[in-house]
């Protein structure tokens, strides 16, 4: 039995097969895509139950997501960030138009500043998932809205019938696949910092990242969340040295999901779901079974900081596959991260990454002199690979780490002023969600001014 593929999927498996498929020794063909996650809002501002009837009458422009209350939009990807950025922006658009004669909106951001209780799906792998979690654990995704952005690997290292790597007689194809997946990794508390839309989790303040705490459940948060005790399906996945490596870690773990299926006493073929052994993570760097890396470790947030984020991961890799950089963890990173030294990018040890920086992230973003500092080494590393119409997207981040002010600081100020800060009761977090889904059209328009007239 074969995984049903959405039309989206189909589009996007058939462009990367494409792409591989052509037989040439350069990497501009290489594509970057966008997946973005929305919680829904009625017209009061409160969590709407309404996916289904949007999907029925918006059509392809969205696809459904865990819960009812969320829906996910998937932009076609494209050789430049730009490209699949308009796609996203038009979806974007077109769900809106729908939504908003129906009396609802979509809200932006990685969780909902006041509570609900999520209607979630529990057909196919969603019901697999349930029953591995727990019903209660499981309702941490449908409150969780996340982005993901997209890029091939590298050429020569993924099978695209199987979908699934494949061993590269290539030593410097296999170096620049390692050296990718573990910059992302290094990559991943610098990324979540500057996409960080999340401070209130059930009306509750929980630092600057709720959704990355609840939602990875490592226990260096202190929380009981979705991945707690399932950290290698959820959370922070470590470095690895070798292409061998990496297939190890994606089979160790694929077969460590069967016995946890299996023992469902479930029929077996329900692992025919999954399509793929790559299908089987949710950590927030992944190998994808479209045949690419996939960075998905951070909020929904606004589309201009989703543009820039997807512009600087997409030159950042280039530059590592095309140059065949070697990417090397050392001690030296920890006060010098991301620094280039001839043919090496230095990055942290994984530790350090783990438990300091992604810490740090959640808990104080940019008010962490860390993590202010290590966001400004990521975009100074990446400003040199950018092309120069798009060092723009560079400045805006840029300008964030400056002003040490997240989307999350925005939110803590938004309340501040309706006077609340650690708690927010129902009617409070309904107001500041509505007022702050009311800028999504304006978010729409000012993105696209920002990657006008823009070429690779």
């Amino acid at each position: 039995m074969k995984a049903k593929k959405t039309p989206f999927l189909k589009d996007v498996a058939d462009s990367l097969h494409a792409a591989f498929g052509v037989q040439k020794k350069t990497l501009k063909h290489h594509l970057v895509g966008l997946e973005a996650e929305f919680l829904l809002l009625d017209n009061k501002g409160r969590i709407a139950h309404v996916a289904d009837e949007m999907l029925r009458k918006t059509g392809s422009h969205a696809k459904k997501e865990c819960a009812k209350n969320m829906l996910e939009i998937a932009a076609i990807p494209s050789r430049v960030a730009t490209g699949t950025m308009h796609d996203m922006l038009d979806r974007t658009e077109q769900l809106l138009d729908v939504m908003e004669k129906e009396g609802y909106s979509l809200y932006c951001c990685g969780t909902y500043p006041g509570s609900f209780t999520p209607s979630m799906r529990r057909g196919a792998a969603y019901g697999i998932k349930e029953k591995i979690f727990g019903r209660e654990r499981f309702m941490i995704a449908g409150r969780c809205a996340g982005l993901h952005c997209h890029y091939t690997l590298p050429r020569g290292v993924f099978d695209s019938l199987s979908r699934h790597l494949k061993v590269s007689l290539n030593s410097k194809l296999s170096q620049s696949m390692v050296g990718g997946h573990n910059l992302l990794i290094a990559l991943d508390p610098a990324f979540t910092a500057l996409a960080q839309s999340s401070p209130y989790y059930q009306g509750q303040r929980y630092g600057k990242d709720a959704r990355v705490m609840f939602y990875r459940g490592s226990r260096i948060f202190g929380v009981e969340g979705l991945y707690t005790g399932f950290q290698e399906f959820g959370g922070l996945p470590r470095y690895t040295h070798t292409l061998l490596d990496v297939m190890h870690l994606i089979e160790d773990r694929f077969n460590e999901w069967s016995l946890l299926v299996k023992k469902l006493e479930v029929n077996m073929r329900a692992l025919a779901l999954y399509g793929s052994v790559l299908e089987t993570n949710w950590s927030p760097v992944k190998i994808n079974p479209l045949g690419t890396f996939e960075m998905r470790g951070m909020d929904m947030n606004r589309f201009e900081i989703a543009a820039s984020l997807a512009a600087l991961m997409k030159y950042v890799l280039k530059d590592v596959h095309e140059n065949y950089l070697h990417v090397v963890d050392s001690d030296l990173a920890i006060q010098e991260p991301f620094k280039r030294a001839g043919s090496r990018i230095l990055i942290p040890p994984y530790s350090y990454v783990s438990n300091v920086l992604q810490l740090e992230s959640v808990l104080y973003g940019m008010d962490s002199p860390l993590i202010q500092r290590y966001c400004s080494r990521f975009i100074a590393l990446a400003r040199k690979t950018l092309p120069k119409d798009h060092k723009k997207f560079a400045s805006l981040l840029n300008g964030m780490v400056q002003k040490k002010r997240t989307v999350s600081d925005e939110i803590l100020a938004r309340a501040k002023r309706m006077g609340y800060h650690d708690q927010i009761p129902q009617h409070a977090a309904a107001e500041l969600a509505l007022r702050i889904a009311e800028g999504t059209r304006e978010d729409v328009e000012r993105t696209r001014r920002l990657i006008a007239r823009l070429d690779e």
